[in-house]
C-alpha cells in the first residue's frame, strides 16, 4: 500500500501528467491526495471528493488561492485527511517542488509509522533562482534551501526523474545511496485510449492529406520562436500542408493564432483533454513538437508518452547538452536553427529516416521494463524497513 501527496495528480479521467503512472500500475492499493486542479484543469469542484479507478483511490483535499496560500492550505487539509484516513501504508510519498505538501506527507508518515519518500520533480530554490523568480541571497531562497535539506535528510528514500538530484543532494550534504531514479515513463495499454471530437478531427485532417503536428500542455517558452515559425512556413511551401493542433488553455497559444494565420499555417486549439483522450490524439498525429526555452535535464512527460505510442518527437531547446543526445524517435534541435528544424519536420512528418513506430516503441519498452524492475526492487527495500 502506498500513499502519494501531490496536489496536481488528478484521476486519469482528467488532464494529468504520467509522473506516477509507473508506481500506480506496479503497486497495489495506491491512494493519491490531490487538490482537484493542476496546470491543465482548474475546475476543482468538478472533480468528486473520492474517485476510485481500478484499485486506486483519489482523494480531493481543500485548496484555496494561489502561490504560497494554495501551498499552505493544501498542506494543512491533506495532512488532516491523511491522519484520519484509515490504514497504514508501507510508504508515503511527498512530491516536490512544493515542499509544503512534503511536510504534510512527512508528518503523516510519522503518525502512521510508514516509510517516507520525497520525490524531487523540480529543484527548489535552485530552479527559482535560475528562472529569476527569486534572488539567491533572499530570505525565501534560504528558507527553501533549509526546508528541502531537512526533508531530504529525514526521508527514508529519495525519488527523482533525472540524475541532477545527485548534485542537488550533494549541495546539502545528503546521502545519495537512498536515491531511486524514477523516469517519467508511462504504462499505456490500448484500452486506455479514448476517442474524442479532437481525435476525429485529426483523423479527418490526415484523410484530406494534411500532416498533423501536435503541441500539448503548458507553454514552456515566453515567446514562440521565430525560427520554428519560419521552418513551418518553408515546410508548407515545399511539402504537404501542415495542420497544427494545440491542446492547451495557455493564453500564450491563444495570442499566437493571428501570427500562425498570417503565416499561412493552419492551427486549431482545443482545451486540455483527459489522459485517455489525449493519448489517442498523440497516437494519431504524425509528430509531437515540444519547445522549451529553459536549459535542463531531459525528463519530459509528453515526450515519453509520445515515444511509448511510437509517435515521432521534435524537441527544440537552447541546451547543447540535450541537443547532443541521440534517442530513437526524437529529433533534438537547437533553438534558432531554422534549417535543422525544417529538416526535422520533414524527417518526422514524412518519416524520411524510415524509423517505424514499432522501432520507436521497442526502444522505450526496454526502458519501461528496466524501470519496472527498479520499482519492484524499491518496494522490496521498503518491505525491509517496515
Amino acid at each position: 500500500m502506498i500513499w502519494i501527496f501531490d496536489k496536481i495528480n488528478l484521476p486519469p479521467t482528467y488532464p494529468r501528467k504520467n509522473r506516477y503512472s509507473m508506481i500506480e500500475d506496479t503497486s497495489e492499493g495506491v491512494t493519491v491526495f490531490h487538490s482537484g486542479r493542476n496546470d491543465f484543469f482548474r475546475e476543482r469542484k468538478a472533480v468528486p471528493r473520492i474517485v476510485k479507478f481500478d484499485d486506486k483511490v483519489f482523494l480531493r483535499s481543500f485548496i484555496f488561492g494561489r502561490g504560497v496560500i494554495s501551498y499552505l492550505t493544501f498542506a494543512f487539509s491533506s495532512f488532516l485527511k491523511g491522519v484520519f484516513f484509515p490504514g497504514r501504508p508501507k510508504i508515503i510519498v511527498g512530491s516536490c517542488p512544493d515542499p509544503f505538501q512534503c511536510i504534510s506527507a512527512f508528518l503523516v508518515s510519522k503518525i502512521k509509522r510508514s516509510a517516507f519518500a520525497i520525490d524531487f520533480r523540480d529543484y527548489w530554490p535552485e530552479l527559482l533562482v535560475e528562472t529569476r523568480r527569486i534572488d539567491s541571497h533572499s530570505l525565501k531562497a534560504k528558507i527553501l534551501f533549509r526546508l528541502t535539506k531537512y526533508l531530504a535528510k529525514k526521508a527514508d528514500f529519495v525519488l527523482a526523474p533525472t540524475n541532477r538530484v545527485f548534485e542537488y543532494l550533494d549541495s546539502r550534504g545528503i546521502d545519495t545511496k537512498k536515491v531511486l531514479i524514477m523516469k517519467n515513463l508511462p504504462t499505456i495499454t490500448a484500452d486506455r485510449l479514448e476517442e474524442s471530437g479532437v481525435s476525429e478531427f485529426i483523423e479527418r485532417q490526415k484523410l484530406s492529406g494534411k500532416k498533423v503536428l501536435l503541441m500539448a500542455g503548458r507553454a514552456n517558452f515566453n515567446s514562440f520562436p521565430e525560427s520554428v515559425l519560419e521552418a513551418m512556413k518553408q515546410y508548407n511551401k515545399s511539402e504537404k500542408i501542415l495542420q497544427l493542433v494545440i491542446l492547451s488553455d495557455s493564453n500564450i497559444f491563444d495570442s499566437l493564432v493571428p501570427i500562425f494565420t498570417s503565416a499561412g499555417i493552419l492551427v486549431t486549439i482545443y482545451p486540455p483533454l483527459s489522459r485517455g483522450k489525449y493519448l489517442k490524439c498523440l497516437e494519431l498525429c504524425d509528430a509531437l513538437m515540444v519547445i522549451s526555452d529553459s536549459p535542463g535535464d531531459f525528463s519530459s512527460n509528453k515526450v515519453n508518452d509520445s515515444l511509448s505510442l511510437g509517435t515521432h518527437v521534435i524537441f527544440i531547446t537552447p541546451d547543447t547538452k540535450i541537443a547532443s543526445k541521440e534517442i530513437p524517435g526524437i529529433k533534438v534541435t537547437m533553438y534558432n536553427d531554422v534549417k535543422e528544424i525544417l529538416n526535422n519536420l520533414k524527417e518526422s512528418l514524412e518519416n524520411y529516416d524510415k524509423l517505424s513506430r514499432k522501432e520507436i516503441k521497442k526502444h522505450i519498452q526496454k526502458e519501461i521494463a528496466s524501470q519496472k524492475q527498479l520499482i519492484n526492487d524499491f518496494f522490496t527495500r521498503i518491505g525491509r524497513t517496515n
